[in-house]
């Protein structure tokens, strides 16, 4: 088995949990997910803003 972590820029939550998958964190604008793939099975999530700001000039 092998481990990846993913770094995206915002702060998002997983919309459903999963046995392979998990945020490890949170914070400073950035969400660092980490995944456990084994004979390169495909690992597909759903991700969604933990928070949704709007911005006045879109």
């Amino acid at each position: 088995m092998h481990q990846l972590r993913l770094t995206l820029k915002g702060e998002w939550r997983l919309k459903e949990k999963g046995d392979n998958y998990r945020i490890i964190s949170n914070d400073d604008g950035k969400t660092v997910l980490e995944f456990d793939n084994k004979d390169a099975m495909p690992i597909e999530i759903q991700l969604a803003p933990v928070k949704v700001t709007y911005n006045a000039a879109d």
